[in-house]
């Protein structure tokens, strides 16, 4: 409820409109109990004709203004949820897409879906149809009282049977509040077990899996049925006690008001009248109840979403240095990952300067991607610092900072587009001519020619569907759009094949042609021969350094 009154609140004359709207349906909606007390007491009564079609076209014009106003408070009610909308689903994209990675990695994957999934539950509780419960439910006073003027005792009875509704409203949403929460949980969980199951369908058969799958499988889907026969339980006990005490209010009506009739206290038209009067404040009170059980799952929604706002994010505003020669230094640098026994690596402190090449090697785990991730500031240091042409890099605006690296990631990830789009995310206006060279360094494009859509190939799974070796590729052509004054290939030769490693050497003879700032982080340091600078972090924790012996970087980078 609370995020509905705050989009009201935001849009004042809209929210004023709204109520306009749902006061002149409620109005209207007086007109059938009033057709019928008239047509059954003068109509009935005096069989005067006129009075027959006078009541008639009288009800016409009502149901059509009804009509009316019923479809303005619906276009009313979308555009007071459309911008909230759209600001809540582009914030939460902002922040997946800018929080920083180590944060965010602690959020399982399945539960950030469950967070993505959010969105609808807001959408879907903001509905018009919702709205106009809400926005309904105060005008049922005023069907109250009409059934107080026809006779109070009658309008005790509805006063009784709407008391009832919200009690039983308010227990069931009690005894289903902690089932629903442990059901979401292993929903989240059991969505999770089965991306897996999908992603590594082939694990699963390899190395028999599926006895260890199917066991965990079944028991999360034997609490997922309990704690679902408990709600649909819970949720099917409130819906028939609602059905029941809406029957057993027209009961009472008529049975009362037939005592009231014969007692000369209410005239037949009185008596169906007031249960007209007391059915429309019953199901006014029926449809807040479910809109307000929908706008509480909506809160509880926005509340995952707000915890994540929480998460820090990346700062979108520094320094962009004018002219970058490609310099890096790292100054006392550690890192830690949270409840580790001990820092990965510690005072790391070098200098490269622009156009040189470092090399980094280490045994798998040793921080090798680590580095490369701080470096593209991905990851923060735990203590330290990394400075960009003696600019601390904390002080550096992220997006200029990446549009200056050319990044191969050891595990290249790739967005659900076409390869084209893919290639050219980093720099989108990057022309055909360069496009076609960056294509042929790669040595992408003898796999696109066999392709019938080429560049238009669209990526699915993020990539999973191609093999290693052509995803590497794509990757490395991403890369190559980047005119940066740093490189930073973390496993470049990893999946590829002997065309594909000579495709990154040239790329790296390329490199030190322009006077590209080089760092090749390879766990085997024999791969890459004649770096000017070898770090070593499988040497714990300091890692080792030297400058090692190379009269030409072109020729170095030639055999990489």
């Amino acid at each position: 409820m609370k995020e509905l009154f705050n989009r009201c609140a935001a849009r004042p004359k809209l929210t004023a409109e709204l109520l306009a709207a749902s006061l002149c349906i409620n109005i209207l909606a007086f007109a059938s109990p009033l057709f019928t007390i008239q047509i059954l007491n003068r109509y009935v009564a005096f069989g005067f004709d006129g009075t027959l079609y006078t009541l008639t076209a009288g009800m016409l014009l009502a149901l059509a203004l009804m009509f009316f106003f019923r479809q303005a408070r619906e276009k009313l009610a979308v555009a007071v949820s459309a911008v909230p909308d759209y600001r809540l689903a582009s914030r939460t994209l902002d922040i997946l897409a800018t929080a920083r990675s180590l944060p965010l990695s602690r959020i399982p994957p399945a539960k950030r879906q469950e967070i993505l999934n959010n969105l609808q539950t807001v959408e879907a509780a903001m509905a018009p149809t919702s709205i106009a419960a809400v926005l309904d439910v105060p005008f049922c006073l005023l069907f109250i009282l009409a059934t107080w003027l026809l006779h109070p005792a009658l309008a005790m009875i509805v006063l009784l049977a709407l008391a009832a509704a919200f009690g039983i409203s308010f227990s069931s949403m009690q005894s289903a509040g902690s089932a629903g929460r442990e059901l979401a949980e292993i929903s989240a969980a059991h969505r999770g077990l089965a991306l897996s199951a999908v992603d590594s369908a082939e694990t699963v058969r390899a190395f028999r899996a599926l006895p260890f799958l199917r066991q965990v499988w079944h028991e999360q889907l034997e609490r997922m049925l309990a704690l679902r026969l408990k709600l649909g339980g819970s949720r099917g006990q409130y819906q028939n006690l609602l059905q029941v005490i809406s029957i057993l209010l027209r009961v009472l009506l008529f049975a009362v008001g037939a005592k009231l009739v014969v007692m000369g206290k209410l005239s037949i038209g009185g008596l169906f009248g007031a249960s007209m009067l007391g059915a429309s404040a019953f199901q006014s009170v029926s449809g807040f109840l479910g809109a307000r059980a929908q706008l509480a799952r909506a809160d509880e929604a926005l509340r995952d979403l707000t915890d994540l706002t929480r998460l820090p994010r990346e700062a979108d505003a520094g320094t962009a240095i004018r002219e970058y020669r490609g310099a890096i230094e790292f100054k006392d640098l550690a890192f830690m990952y949270p409840g580790d026994p001990g820092p990965l690596f510690e005072s790391l402190s070098l200098r490269v300067p622009a156009g040189r090449a470092l090399l980094v090697s280490g045994h798998n785990g040793a921080g090798k991607t680590t580095l490369a991730r701080i470096l593209c500031g991905l990851l923060e240091p735990s203590r330290g610092q990394v400075f960009v042409d003696g600019v601390d890099m904390r002080q550096i605006a992220p997006a200029w900072w990446r549009s200056q690296i050319i990044y191969f990631p050891q595990d290249p990830q790739l967005l659900n587009a076409t390869i084209r789009q893919n290639i050219l995310m980093p720099n989108p206006g990057l022309d055909e001519e360069r496009l076609a060279s960056i294509l042929e360094l790669a040595d992408l494009k003898r796999w696109l020619d066999s392709q019938p859509e080429g560049l238009d190939t669209r990526v699915t799974a993020g990539g999973r569907q191609l093999s290693e070796g052509i995803r590497r590729r794509i990757a490395l052509a991403r890369a190559l759009a980047v005119d940066g004054k740093l490189a930073v290939f973390d496993e470049p030769g990893d999946g590829l094949d002997a065309e594909g490693r000579t495709a990154v050497a040239r790329a790296l003879m390329n490199f030190s042609q322009r006077g590209v700032t080089v760092v090749i982080l390879a766990h085997d340091s024999t791969m890459v021969h004649g770096a000017h600078i070898h770090v070593d972090l499988g040497v714990k924790p300091t890692p080792s350094m030297k400058v090692l012996d190379a009269t030409s970087a072109r020729s170095a980078l030639a055999g990489a």
